[in-house]
């Protein structure tokens, strides 16, 4: 099964002659039995302390050989194996081995070879955001980039085609193995890889944990809840830092995890899940502020909690993670979600990967990329608050912030007096309805001014506000700052890397 060509190219002609291997019979079988003989003579002229080595590394590179006849049947790997193994030694001071091989040869004038290594056809931001920071260095440095979605044939080789200087992406068990053999530098960018002892540079779904623990704490939420995914590296780490968040406050909160196996495909565990979500939300008691580790799953929330009579934020406020554009934008309520920063992941990634490349920071790490923030949305547009008259008022307010509504307003809504529903206010908010309505439309502002290229006139009338003049000295006595600097402020934390 072995081909000619990969011994060809392993050996070259000067190479096949000073092993006393001929290519004339075109016997295949001859001609890896040759070179095998060959290893062999010199491993036990190694044995008898005969061989004087031209670098170090010898013996690891037997036991590399050794492994590869063991576990695989790709004669190029097998063949690799033994270049290195000869390149490294000579039987005695005068004799060499001036191979040539594509697969082994260095050429510190040509750009480095990458493979990304990343399911770019999911679809999914985490993927394509990494794969343009990756991109954003590979140009800056020159690389030579290939992308491959199956982790199997990343180090596959190919006849005449030169193995990878480094591989980027979702590094899987195997391909962790493969390139610590060819002793080829791999950094991994996938939290839930099943690898060992390889170099990471991961989302930090701690931090994320965190940021959405303090965020509905903020809003006023004081019962709180947490979904995702059963037995996954990325929801234990968002649960440990929401605890963290939530523990030193006082309070506690429930879960509902799932095993992501049997909601894909056919979606044989379908059903299953949304008995389980929806038992979940009927122990809830509104109003619950909760993290869910996927904004897709977001929306398998609201569905359930829309079907038990629950409205979302009023009653339970969510806040996703990724910020899928798609998924977050529509349909109501847009999904307030953590932003992880795929972009810094890949350029950080790639980095280290040059650094190992270049023989620096040869050592197996694990960095933590920082998330870019947390972006509010409608999903926890809401203050939440035990008394039910104060909360059937914020309802109201929520529900119709963005018309010129005035206190009165409210209290009419609520069927009670003004006087009343203000110091009702001021005992479960701190604030007064004046406050809550202009914060609101603070906060709604906030968001629009970054993810629109809206005029500031055209805002002040969406928003409720008498005139864009109103609006501007509203938002900068809330604020302190203009709503111009802002915006600008607001475009430069989310440009990209």
């Amino acid at each position: 099964k072995l081909g000619l060509e990969p011994l060809e190219c392993i050996c070259g002609t000067r190479g096949a002659a000073q092993l006393g291997i001929s290519f004339k019979d075109k016997n295949r079988q001859t001609c890896l039995g040759q070179v095998a003989s060959r290893y062999q003579s010199v491993v036990s002229a190694a044995d008898d302390g005969d061989v004087v080595s031209g670098c170090e590394g010898i013996h690891e590179l037997r036991q590399n050989i050794t492994f590869c006849i063991q576990t695989t049947n790709q004669a190029d790997i097998l063949l690799a194996y033994f270049y290195r193994f000869f390149a490294s030694c000579r039987v005695d001071a005068d004799e060499t081995f001036p191979w040539e091989c594509n697969y082994m040869k260095k050429d510190s004038n040509r750009p480095k070879r990458v493979a990304i290594c990343l399911e770019m056809e999911w679809g999914y931001k985490r993927h394509l955001e990494t794969y343009a920071g990756i991109h954003k260095y590979a140009d800056k440095a020159g690389w030579d980039c290939v992308t491959i979605p199956s982790a199997v044939r990343v180090l596959k080789p190919k006849s005449g085609v030169a193995l990878f200087d480094g591989v980027l992406g979702r590094i899987t068990e195997p391909l962790a193995q493969t390139s610590n053999k060819l002793k080829i530098p791999a950094v991994n960018v996938w939290l839930n890889s099943p690898a060992k002892k390889v170099s990471s540079v991961l989302a930090d779904f701690e931090t994320s944990g965190k940021m959405a623990a303090q965020h509905l704490v903020g809003r006023g939420f004081r019962r709180f809840g947490y979904m995702g995914f059963l037995r996954e590296k990325d929801s234990r780490l968002q649960i440990q830092g929401f605890r963290e968040i939530l523990k030193v406050l006082g309070f506690r909160f429930t879960t509902y995890r799932f095993p992501r196996t049997g909601l894909g495909g056919e979606g044989l565990g379908w059903e299953r899940f949304l008995e389980g979500l929806g038992e979940w939300v009927d122990s809830l008691e509104a109003p619950t502020g909760i993290l869910v580790g996927n904004d897709l799953y977001c929306r398998y929330l609201i569905e359930t909690c829309r079907a038990k009579g629950l409205q979302v934020p009023q009653d339970v406020a969510i806040v996703g993670t990724s910020n899928e554009p798609a998924i977050c934008a529509s349909p109501y309520p847009a999904l307030t979600s953590i932003d992880l920063d795929f972009e810094l992941i890949g350029f950080r990634a790639a980095a280290k990967l040059d650094e190992m490349m270049n023989g620096k920071n040869a050592s197996t790490t694990v960095e933590h990329s920082p998330p870019k923030g947390l972006i509010p949305r409608q999903s926890t547009d809401s203050r939440a608050a035990d008394d039910p008259i104060v909360a059937k008022a914020l309802r109201f307010i929520a529900e119709n912030g963005q018309d010129r509504i005035k206190v009165n307003d409210v209290a009419s809504a609520v069927a009670i007096t003004r006087r009343t529903l203000e110091r009702k206010f001021r005992d479960s908010l701190g604030r007064s309805i004046a406050e809550e309505i202009a914060r609101l439309r603070i906060e709604r502002a906030k968001r629009l001014m970054v993810e629109t290229e809206d005029s500031f006139k055209a805002l002040a009338v969406d928003l409720g506000f008498r005139n864009a003049d109103h609006f501007y000295k509203v938002f900068s006595r809330v604020e302190g700052i203009t709503p111009s600097q802002y915006r600008n402020q607001g475009r430069k934390e989310t440009a990209p890397v």
